[in-house]
C-alpha cells in the first residue's frame, strides 16, 4: 500500500529516503494524494489524518538538502578506490564507479 503512509515526520532519515525515491517532479504530486486519501478516509478508519500529510510536507520543506548532492566533486573517485581497494585501473574498477556514481 503506497497511499495513507508517508513517512514520520520526526525521523529525518525517513523523510530522506521519501524525498529521494519520489524526486522534485512527484513528491508534491505523492503528498497531495496522501492529502486526498486522509481526506476521504471515513470516521474511525485507520490512517493518516490530514494535518499529519500537511506535517510531513512541512518538514520536507524544512528538511536541508544533502551536502553531497551540491558538491561538484564525488564523496568517492577512482584513486580514492584504488588506495582503499587495491583495485587497479581496470574494467573492475570502471564498474565499481559506475555502482558507486
Amino acid at each position: 500500500q503506497l497511499l495513507g503512509c508517508p513517512p514520520p515526520r520526526h525521523i529525518p532519515g525517513e523523510l530522506r529516503r521519501y524525498r529521494a525515491v519520489l524526486g522534485p517532479k512527484l513528491l508534491p504530486t505523492q503528498l497531495n494524494l496522501e492529502r486526498a486519501w486522509a481526506a476521504a478516509k471515513k470516521e474511525g478508519e485507520d490512517g493518516v489524518e490530514e494535518e499529519e500529510v500537511e506535517a510531513v510536507r512541512q518538514a520536507l520543506l524544512e528538511l536541508p538538502p544533502l551536502r553531497c548532492l551540491s558538491q561538484e566533486e564525488p564523496l568517492v573517485n577512482g584513486s580514492w578506490l584504488m588506495k582503499h581497494t587495491a583495485t587497479k585501473p581496470g574494467p573492475l574498477l570502471g564498474k565499481m564507479k559506475e555502482f558507486l556514481h
